[in-house]
């Protein structure tokens, strides 16, 4: 349902919404990788650009400075010849300075009249035709920049004697700083392929151990809801990954602990849920027994006794008043004795410090166990919520029990505390006691815990053998108990 909701949402999108979520989908090697490439492209023609643009400056001005002092040089070594009006001997210099001068395209020498009367053109040279001087606008000295061919070239007009022997025009071209500049655009892009492989190399190691525990995470996450909660991760580094992996951890150890504990709980139940079975079977068979052997005794005796009353004119004894009265009276103590170890009415009627009292005397007249019940609180007569009196009273009952079995002691104490903000019951003997983590589950122990669970209190059990036993049972008490 919620993938078809999002492709629904999808459909109302925009295009550029759209190509932006494609993007950010890509995976974290794509980004990474991506962004490097963009990073690397954008640099390098950032840099390339202004590179180019300063070197081309800079390069062009050294062309125009060695134009005008060519210019000047030709000047002056024509100076002498065409006084004399030597123009073989100008043509020797000329042409001298053009091979010695690799970027000299062509030379020409106008005369006042701006007809050329020398006019030489290197043999590499690219132009269509040499510029006519009449054409050619500009005070002494002063650089032009001519477009022939397609050929950028850089003009110097620099006068011969101050003018008295017309101006010498010398071209010169820019291939050189063409040459240098693509030389340098060539090593700078190898330069910027190189880099950006040595960035893609370390970008897809770092992806790498970027990615590595991210995938580990979401195969521990699935391992984890597949069932599997001993599955962990290994952090690498202690980064922010490694630290949500160490935290992940902490998270599927607690979930596998609570998981134990949980199952633990689970066993606990079907334990006590066997022995309380068990316990019920065995109170039906105690009472089956107290009805036949006590209670049956009693009522065929006191039956047997009515048949065989006849006072004075019968053959046999007459049966006294005062016999009939205590067979009935121990009849009656049998009955209640039954009725309070199933359900005491002093807590239904009274509160759990009477029970406790009365418990605590039954079993000391009724066994050779002496029991002190001590009370320790501001009211007796407070009263507590239904389950709760009744669970504590049940533990007592259990422990006073297995005391009087096992404990093979004389004397044993309850303490009942009713404070403000907890209840307590504390039951102490002085018998042999057991080592608890032996026997941890026997003992009725289990049984005493559960009932605690039940109404949230705590129960420890404090043991040790030829030391005595101590249980204490601990209830906070809840601002709803007073309401009630």
């Amino acid at each position: 349902m919620e993938k078809q909701v999002n492709t629904v949402t999808k459909k109302t999108w925009s295009p550029f919404k759209r190509l932006l979520f494609a993007l950010l989908s890509v995976p974290i090697y794509g980004k990474i990788l991506g962004l490097v490439f963009f990073v690397s492209a954008l640099f390098g023609g950032v840099v390339s650009y202004f590179i180019n643009n300063e070197l081309a400056t800079k390069q062009y001005n050294n062309l125009k400075n060695e134009s005008l002092m060519v210019g000047r040089i030709v000047a002056n070594q024509l100076a002498r010849p065409l006084a004399v009006d030597d123009l073989f001997s100008a043509r020797a210099i000329i042409k001298k300075i053009i091979e010695d001068v690799d970027e000299i395209e062509y030379v020409v020498v106008a005369d006042t009249n701006r007809r050329n009367v020398i006019q030489m053109v290197d043999v590499n040279a690219k132009i269509e035709s040499i510029p006519n001087p009449s054409h050619t606008i500009g005070d002494e000295r002063t650089v032009l920049w001519l477009k022939n061919n397609d050929v950028v070239s850089i003009e110097s007009r620099t006068p011969i004697l101050s003018g008295l022997y017309g101006v010498v025009l010398i071209g010169m071209s820019n291939s050189s700083i063409v040459a240098t500049l693509e030389d340098l655009n060539s090593r700078f892009l190898t330069t910027l392929l190189v880099s950006i492989g040595i960035g893609f190399a370390l970008a897809v190691l770092l992806t790498y151990f970027l990615v590595k525990p991210i995938y580990q995470l979401v195969s521990v996450t699935n391992a984890l809801s597949d069932g599997d909660l001993s599955k962990r991760t290994t952090p690498i580094f202690r980064d922010e990954i490694g630290d949500l992996s160490i935290a992940f951890n902490k998270m599927a150890a607690n979930i596998e602990q609570n998981s134990t504990l949980l199952r633990e709980k689970e066993r606990m139940r079907a334990m006590l849920l066997k022995e309380l079975v068990v316990s019920a079977e065995k109170e039906r068979r105690y009472l089956a027994r107290e009805l036949h052997d006590d209670l049956g005794q009693s009522m065929s005796l006191l039956l047997m006794q009515f048949q065989s009353m006849q006072c004075e004119h019968g053959t046999s004894p007459c049966i006294h008043k005062s016999d009939l009265s205590d067979l009935l009276g121990k009849l009656i103590g049998d009955v209640r004795k039954m009725a309070f170890l199933l359900r005491p009415a002093e807590i239904d009627d009274y509160g759990l410090d009477s029970a406790l009292s009365r418990l605590a005397g039954v079993l000391t007249s009724r066994s050779e166990l002496d029991v002190d019940y001590q009370y320790v609180g501001k009211d007796r007569k407070r009263r507590l919520p239904e389950e709760i009196e009744i669970t504590i009273y049940r533990i007592a009952q259990e422990a006073i029990s297995n005391i009087i079995r096992h404990a093979d002691t004389k004397s044993a104490s309850i303490l009942f505390i009713d404070s403000l903000d907890e209840i307590s019951l504390i039951i102490e003997d002085e018998g042999v006691g057991f080592d608890t983590e032996e026997k941890a589950e026997g003992l009725g122990i289990l049984g005493m815990k559960e009932r605690a669970a039940i109404i949230n209190a705590d129960l420890v059990v404090e043991s040790h053998p030829e030391e005595g036993t101590t249980i204490k049972v601990s209830v906070p008490v809840e601002e709803s108990w007073d309401a009630n």
